[in-house]
């Protein structure tokens, strides 16, 4: 008996063992590689998709003669570039339409100021903070006795970015008539124009602006819950690919790299030019855009209107009511109704 027992428990003993080899490969693998890594590998570049109205993180500046996304998360996203020995690519997005285009692998990872939330992290993954910061509410110098509570902007029109942590805080905390925006730049224009009397902001998004505008400055409120942490934004179940990123962020935080990236991007934020040599070379593409757009309009419209005159002249009946049943739809009709008629007949989206 004793013998049939000491056999039994070797058996199991083997059988543990064969079962652990079994395991280990797999998780080894696991451990090593993901799809996602392995994609960026294969292609050579790691596509970074953003929403550049978000100086100092991320925006548009005129380097060298040419229009630029230039800031913050773009030097983070080309160290993490290099630390992977591949090339980087910028894909530019809506804020909202972020989340959606990683989730459908138009891009690799996100880095524009996002911060991880309960519903986003049931969508993505994020990566270790690489910074930390406030919301601050802006207002009008003019209204700072005015707006110095948080029950004083209950029920004000408050900007905010759509899709935000601002976004929440003033609906949530400041319990505002929020108006919501695509961009930062359309929120500050909003207030400076009296449309709108405060605005969420980080603030080293907040301070760039107040540095160049003396009629906004930040309120004396504090917010509950505004601090904000900031991190790039991955596929779920990539964790070779998120252990590679947090590496790159560790090195950001524990060389105080965000300081440094800061005060690079500063200068491109408000460069000293002319109105005439900032926009002058979009005023000439826009040119060269509706001067093309008017040829083949004529040239289109040429061709068309010769072939249904010819169709009206026909003798055959099929031709000619084909012509007049368009002739009498275009000229009987506004412009803009057709257009309706098009968009909701058809259906188009």
């Amino acid at each position: 008996m004793k013998e049939f027992i000491v056999q039994k428990t070797k058996y199991l003993i083997s059988m543990l063992v064969i079962i652990g080899y079994l395991f280990i490969p797999s998780t080894v693998f696991a451990e090593t590689t993901d799809p996602y890594l392995q994609k960026i590998k294969d292609k050579g570049d790691i596509t970074v998709g953003l929403s550049a109205f978000y100086a100092p993180y991320e925006f548009h500046a005129t380097v060298d003669g040419k229009d630029t996304i230039v800031g913050t998360d773009i030097l983070i996203a080309e160290k993490i570039a290099k630390d992977m020995g591949v090339k980087l690519k910028i894909e530019e997005y809506s804020f909202d339409a972020l989340l959606g285009a990683l989730k459908t692998g138009k891009i690799d990872v996100i880095i524009s100021g996002m911060t991880p939330t309960p519903e986003r992290l049931k969508e993505v993954d994020f990566s270790n903070s690489y910074m930390t910061v406030q919301q601050k509410i802006v207002i009008r110098k003019s209204d700072q006795n005015k707006y110095n509570s948080l029950e004083s902007l209950k029920g004000v029109k408050v900007g905010a970015q759509v899709q935000t942590k601002q976004e929440e805080l003033a609906n949530k905390e400041i319990q505002a008539d929020t108006v919501s925006l695509q961009n930062v730049p359309d929120i500050i224009l909003q207030l400076q124009q009296n449309k709108i009397d405060a605005a969420v902001i980080e603030q080293p998004v907040a301070e760039a602006y107040l540095t160049q505008d003396d009629s906004l400055m930040f309120a004396d409120i504090e917010i509950n819950d505004s601090d904000k942490e900031t991190a790039i934004a991955l596929p779920k179940n990539s964790p070779v690919l998120l252990k590679q990123i947090n590496q790159s962020i560790q090195e950001i935080n524990d060389e105080d790299l965000m300081k440094k990236y800061k005060d690079e991007v500063t200068p491109l934020m408000f460069p000293e030019t002319s109105f005439l040599k900032k926009y002058a070379p979009y005023y000439i593409k826009g040119t060269g855009y509706t001067i093309f757009l008017a040829l083949i309009g004529v040239l289109c419209g040429s061709v068309l209107g010769t072939l249904l005159a010819l169709m009206k002249l026909s003798k055959n009946k099929l031709f000619k009511g084909i012509a007049v049943v368009y002739i009498e739809y275009v000229r009987g009709t506004p412009l803009l109704v057709q257009i309706f008629l098009v968009f909701f007949g058809l259906n188009v989206i």
